[in-house]
């Protein structure tokens, strides 16, 4: 599981102090997980590949079965699997990954937002 993040997602209050606590707490125990990478895009990066909105990639391991990009809309979802459509969101997730902290600063700034809330 590989994941980025814009920190407005992390500062935005939803749910009460506790929850988002709670909430804070579990990404850091999650991140320590050897297969799993956090990584947060910081506010002082600006604007960013993926501003338009959240997608997630679906990988797979058996190597017949193609990547497919899943993004949600408030009333469906969409499912691409054309090559170049992958590739374009690939690309994305490329640029998004080099432009977020990396997971060791992640950590600390995850750290730092629970103790600010």
């Amino acid at each position: 599981m590989w994941s980025v993040i814009d920190e407005a997602a992390l500062r935005r209050p939803v749910g009460g102090r506790a929850v988002m606590r709670a909430q804070l707490n579990r990404l850091i125990e999650v991140a320590g997980l050897r297969h799993v990478t956090i990584q947060v895009v910081p506010f002082g990066r600006g604007g960013h590949a993926a501003a338009g909105g959240s997608f997630t990639v679906l990988r797979f391991g058996e190597p017949e079965v193609p990547d497919v990009v899943y993004i949600e809309q408030l009333t469906s979802a969409l499912y691409l699997d054309k090559r170049e459509d992958v590739d374009h969101y690939m690309e994305v997730m490329n640029h998004l990954s080099a432009e977020a902290l990396t997971p060791a600063h992640t950590a600390r700034l995850l750290t730092e937002i629970t103790r600010e809330t």
